[in-house]
């Protein structure tokens, strides 16, 4: 059966059972806990579920115990490094509670399995936001084994410009299928968005599904080039709704109105000791970064994140200044199936200046982060924006947004993934003077790569395309046969390399 988008959040993970009154009905609850957690071991015998419990050693534990035995077995197995939570089931709420608050990773009582799941899913889209990738950058000089800022800024603005249509659509659904094709569930989901995507808001969706969230988020986080084209319908469309979000909560706000928005998380401690070491530079976060206006609650979050010894608890305080600030960011409690007014939504990729960090403990494992989003006039955005130019062949006509994402794709090196996206809109347009642009966005992708003779036959078939047009294209001609010339130059072609030029100005 194929992974599940989140299990990469996921898999090492156990969630072990004690009920020792199971029946049938617990099969049904058991696949959907398995849906956020993989593994489930339900145990209808006390000795079993020790057993279980102390001999898991590479497995982060999550623990369901009825409230009758829980305070037998809670100062059993408190103790586990590798135990997560403890969540206590019983009839009696008010009861058990008493003496569950005496232990720190008890998640709660509750009066029904159902909460319990609801809690879990809450867990795993919180591990999920411990997983969020951050680009370190200064302008003074490159940070070693951190990614280049300008080409991730690049392919965003390319992959946001494209309008989407009914075709881009489909594509979306279809990588989505691609993911879950053995997974029923998951597919009668998919064919819900399918068909109901617009009684909703992309937001709504966004936040509602957890394999959907997962499966965007790891491609930002990856920077995984395919599924973020494949999946680039939805992300401009979540992009567009914080955008007119944005707009409608800020344009008529007074000078005034600078507010803060909290993050709480996990980090590496080298990804922390990093992060110190670029204090007052810049650190771009890939994933669309879910804040929040409650500062108790993200610093619980923060708090929470300190359970895994890999991990240190970060707060990150954002100070944001709507009439200065060019981050994209609203609030989304109305369009949100959360229905959290509390909660800030950042779009992809968003930059923030470090203002300082410093520890907000003795123990030294929660920290504090001052962040603010760029404003128009910062410094180092004018540079960082100077050094993304692209390298681009010789073109007088517009280029198209495709066009300029394939031409981003070339840049990143990505060329095959340039080269598939320009045969698709090859097979999608019916236009030659569209077909011979493409046709030298392909040979230009190959002269990127190193392979001049198939740049030179994608422009020869460039060529072949505007003089078969009525009458010939005589710009693109020109652009296609100087381009041609360029090329032979590469290649140290003199002779060839001066002839096309020439050819090209007689037209």
């Amino acid at each position: 059966m194929r992974r599940h988008a989140n299990e990469t959040v996921t898999q090492n993970t156990l969630v072990v059972w004690l009920d020792d009154q199971a029946n049938n009905d617990q099969h049904h609850i058991v696949h959907k806990l398995e849906r956020l957690m993989n593994q489930v071991q339900l145990c209808t015998d006390h000795n079993f579920f020790l057993y279980q419990v102390n001999t898991t050693i590479n497995k982060e534990l999550f623990v369901i115990i009825p409230g009758y035995v829980g305070q037998y077995v809670v100062p059993m197995i408190h103790d586990k490094k590798n135990l997560n939570s403890i969540y206590i089931l019983c009839g009696d709420k008010a009861k058990h509670e008493k003496w569950a608050k005496q232990w720190a990773n008890i998640k709660g009582v509750f009066t029904d399995i159902s909460s319990i799941h609801e809690a879990l899913k809450e867990t795993v889209r919180q591990r999920e936001e411990n997983t969020v990738e951050i680009t370190l950058t200064k302008v003074t000089h490159r940070i070693s084994d951190e990614r280049d800022w300008e080409p991730l800024e690049n392919f965003r603005e390319a992959l946001l410009a494209i309008e989407s249509n009914d075709e881009y659509f489909k594509d979306f659904i279809a990588h989505y299928r691609t993911e879950f094709v053995d997974d029923e569930h998951e597919l009668n989901n998919i064919h819900q968005l399918e068909h109901n995507y617009h009684s909703q808001s992309p937001v709504w969706w966004y936040m509602s599904s957890n394999s959907l969230y997962s499966m965007l988020n790891k491609a930002l986080r990856t920077v995984d080039i395919d599924a973020m084209v494949n999946m680039g319908f939805f992300l401009r469309d979540i992009h567009k709704q914080i955008q007119k979000l944005q707009l409608e909560q800020f344009s008529d706000q007074s000078a005034n109105d600078i507010f803060k928005a909290y993050r709480g998380q996990g980090l590496s401690k080298e990804k922390l000791k990093r992060l110190i070491q670029n204090e007052k530079g810049l650190i771009i976060f890939h994933n669309f970064l879910s804040t929040s206006k409650d500062y108790k609650v993200s610093l619980d979050l923060a708090h929470q994140a300190t359970v895994s010894t890999d991990m240190i608890g970060v707060l990150f305080t954002i100070t944001i200044d709507p009439h200065k600030s060019i981050a994209c960011c609203a609030s989304i409690g109305q369009v949100s199936s959360l229905h959290d007014d509390n909660e800030i939504l950042f779009s992809m990729y968003t930059a923030f200046r470090i203002i300082d960090v410093e520890s907000i403990n003795d123990s030294k494992r929660l920290y504090e982060v001052h962040l603010t989003p760029l404003s128009g006039n910062d410094p180092d955005l004018h540079k960082l924006t100077y050094r993304r130019q692209l390298s681009a062949p010789i073109l007088f006509s517009e280029l198209t947004s495709w066009n300029r994402l394939g031409r981003v794709l070339s840049n990143m090196r990505c060329y095959q993934k340039a080269e598939e996206l320009y045969n698709v809109q090859l097979s999608r347009t019916t236009n030659d003077t569209d077909k011979g642009h493409i046709y030298q966005e392909l040979a230009w992708n190959k002269c990127q790569e190193g392979k001049f003779d198939l740049a030179i036959e994608f422009y020869e078939k460039a060529v072949d395309m505007y003089q078969s047009m009525h009458p010939p294209n005589q710009l693109g001609l020109a652009e296609a046969l100087l381009n041609i010339g360029h090329v032979y130059t590469r290649q140290n072609n003199y002779t060839k390399a001066i002839a096309y030029p020439q050819e090209a100005i007689a037209i």
